[in-house]
């Protein structure tokens, strides 16, 4: 519901393939979508 309400207000769509790439220059980057991926985050 929070990512509907964000994607309709801002324009730009939060996928986890667009935090992949910014996400994969820290430690912990792959973690995050991890957690992005298992909490329903479309690709």
């Amino acid at each position: 519901m929070y990512l509907r309400k964000r994607n309709r207000l801002t324009g730009t769509p939060y996928r986890v393939s667009v935090v992949r790439q910014t996400m994969s220059r820290y430690a912990h980057g792959a973690v995050f979508v991890e957690g992005l991926v298992k909490a329903g985050v479309p690709e």
